[in-house]
């Protein structure tokens, strides 16, 4: 106990001067790190999964315009939403739904599908 006792008062003596050691340190480490200039925050979320990357590396807003589809590839898909609610129907035990007349209310005359 006393061995214990006796090292406190050293240590207390040179504490100040591991703090001041590490502050210097710590802040000689930020500086290098901001002039680095890493941009490391700005990766932050962008990845194979983000929706704000495009396949050239220039973001993009989610705003920007959709992409133009093909009519037959935009027709595929519908046709797939219109199978899946008409399976989800029936599933239900309701009418089924004549896919292809939905289809072509859908689409219309000018290719556009109605907003619900």
């Amino acid at each position: 106990m006393h061995l214990l006792l006796a090292t406190v008062p050293a240590i207390a003596g040179v504490l100040p001067t591991l703090l001041f050691v590490g502050m210097v340190l710590a802040g000689v480490l930020g500086a290098m790190t901001m002039i680095s200039g890493n941009k490391a925050y700005d990766e932050i979320g962008r990845g194979g999964l983000s929706m704000h990357q495009s396949s050239g590396g220039s973001q993009e807003s989610l705003d920007d315009e959709p992409v133009p589809v093909g009519v037959s590839a935009r027709e595929l898909e519908i046709r797939q939403m219109l199978q899946a609610r008409n399976a989800r129907i029936v599933r239900q035990g309701g009418e089924p739904l004549d896919i292809e007349a939905e289809l072509s209310r859908l689409t219309g005359a000018s290719g556009a599908v109605d907003s619900p």
